[in-house]
């Protein structure tokens, strides 16, 4: 009896017990590939895989590299014409997941084929790492409240805030109901008085306009600061016992955009607001500087000492916290799973990202939770159901 071709969830450590006794056929033969490869260098998946498929003619009937190990490049259609008899899981290693599973569905060669993305091993491989991940007893570095209880948000443009975004800010003052919250608008902040924030204002880029006004507000006055597609689902309060936290995304970078907090005239605040004093939002060619705020400010957290390893850690007087507290959504599955430590959930509104590439990560999400049979999404809790 035929069965369909089947997305399978794994970790890294399920999928190396899978290629124990059997190989892997990769898709894509980009950097995905390469990286995922290194990522894990001590399994050698690399000697687990038998070829590699890409659309790509140029790339077809050449090989690649990986560790001094070569892996032939071929298409699709020479591998349906003589593919192995062996049973192999395909395993796609590059971005369009959703394109290229369609596209694998349609021949006969991966009936009964179980399928898997780096992309979406990676982060179900964080979710199995959490459970071994060791966390202070208390988040308290100091006997009283360092940081203000006051929560600044930003909202540039003129336009109403989006119902869903009302409803998740709606949970700031469940969990924080004597906290201040504070908007900033064009009613009350300036835009023009950074170049970088202005340009990104004038070019109607309104996602960037915060990262720079969040530092300057922070650094002003003290305090939270969450984006408006930040949902909470427990106090803050135990954060506010140190001079500044912030926490990582599933990259591991350190990511101002899930929230922090700091003391009025925090250094590192000083400093990371400083870096926007030297970019401007259009490059040497005119091009926007699409860059997210992460990114651009990874070298700083290196700098002085961050770890890039996902792990609790202090930086300078600020704490890192891992991403499963002030992040319990992952931006590749769509999955929500908190922990009894988790504090906050980030939505990845996407307010930076064009339309085209949102309407990219939500088919890669519902990829996931219908064929994984994940369905939990939006509303996936441990400790809280309901705002």
């Amino acid at each position: 009896m035929r069965e369909d071709m089947r997305l399978i969830d794994v970790d890294v450590y399920q999928l190396a017990e899978k290629l124990k006794n059997r190989k892997a056929v990769c898709f894509g033969a980009g950097g995905e590939l390469k990286n995922f490869v290194n990522k894990y260098k001590h399994y050698h998946f690399e000697k687990r895989i038998i070829c590699v498929l890409d659309n790509d003619k140029e790339k077809q009937k050449s090989n690649i590299s990986i560790n001094d190990y070569y892996l032939k490049v071929m298409s699709i259609h020479d591998f349906c014409a003589d593919y192995p008899k062996e049973e192999f899981l395909m395993l796609i290693t590059c971005t369009d997941i959703v394109s290229v599973y369609e596209q694998l569905e349609k021949y006969d060669a991966f009936i009964d084929t179980e399928v898997c993305s780096t992309r979406y091993i990676m982060s179900t491989t964080r979710e199995t790492d959490e459970q071994h991940r060791t966390y202070p007893e208390s988040f308290r570095l100091s006997d009283m409240p360092m940081i203000p209880k006051v929560i600044h948000y930003c909202w540039f443009g003129g336009k109403p805030i989006p119902e869903k975004n009302l409803l998740w800010m709606e949970s700031w003052k469940k969990y924080c109901p004597d906290y201040e919250i504070v908007r900033w608008d064009e009613s009350n902040y300036d835009v023009s008085q950074n170049k970088y924030m202005y340009q990104a204002y004038k070019a109607g880029k309104l996602g960037f306009v915060p990262d720079y006004a969040r530092l300057d507000i922070v650094y002003k006055y003290g305090g939270i600061y969450l984006d408006t597609d930040v949902e909470l689902i427990s106090t803050m309060d135990e954060l506010v016992y140190q001079p500044a936290f912030a926490g990582v995304d599933g990259s591991w970078r350190v990511s101002l955009g899930l929230g922090f907090g700091a003391v009025k005239g925090s250094p590192i605040m000083g400093e990371l607001r400083e870096q926007y004093s030297e970019l401007t939002f259009y490059d040497e060619y005119g091009d926007l500087n699409m860059i997210a705020a992460p990114a651009l400010q990874e070298k700083i957290f290196m700098q002085k000492g961050y770890q890039k390893n996902g792990e609790y850690q202090i930086v300078d007087g600020m704490t890192i916290y891992p991403e499963k507290i002030l992040s319990a959504k992952c931006n590749t599955t769509g999955r929500i799973l908190p922990t009894s430590r988790t504090v906050a959930i980030h939505h990845f509104d996407g307010s930076w990202v064009d339309e085209e590439k949102r309407i990219k990560i939500k088919k890669i999400q519902s990829l996931f939770q219908k064929e994984t049979g994940d369905n939990d999404g939006e509303r996936c809790r441990e400790n809280d159901s309901e705002i």
